[in-house]
């Protein structure tokens, strides 16, 4: 289950959840972002509903990543019964979001390493294409913008 949370609902949606949460802290002009973003979904639907999946856009509730210390994005933060209880920064790969919310919802005894970002499963070639796209249009942006253009 994927939830949509904004600052009015982040207490409820999260903190007050009766399943382990994992917030994907993201914003759309965020490459890495769309990167992971299927990655995610995927995990969604692996997981069922064992734990839920939120979805924090951080430019329209910068407060919340002020409140639990949001440096870079994405950030993933795992919190059980209301309290934060792990996080994670950067590119993941499928392995180890579903690993890091195994443990967390109890169906894994032993704390997963933790692993750098690799292809560890079969991604859509769709969506692979799909977010090489955007970080393609996001660097042009970035060299327009810098030639004056």
């Amino acid at each position: 289950m994927i939830v949509n949370a904004t600052k009015d609902s982040f207490e409820t949606d999260v903190l007050h959840s009766d399943v382990p949460v994992m917030v994907d802290m993201w914003a759309p002009w965020c490459g890495p972002c769309r990167i992971i973003s299927p990655i995610v979904d995927d995990v969604a639907e692996s997981i069922g509903g064992k734990a839920k999946i939120v979805k924090v856009n951080l430019d329209e509730n910068p407060e919340i990543a002020q409140k639990y210390h949001v440096m870079g994005i994405p950030a993933l933060l795992f919190f059980k019964d209301g309290k934060l209880v792990d996080r994670l920064s950067g590119v993941q790969n499928y392995d180890t979001l579903l690993n890091q919310l195994e443990y967390h919802t109890g169906t894994r005894n032993d704390r997963p390493e933790r692993l750098p970002y690799r292809a560890t499963r079969p991604i859509s070639p769709l969506k692979t294409v799909a977010a090489i796209g955007t970080v393609v249009v996001m660097l042009g942006m970035m060299i327009m913008r810098a030639l004056g253009g």
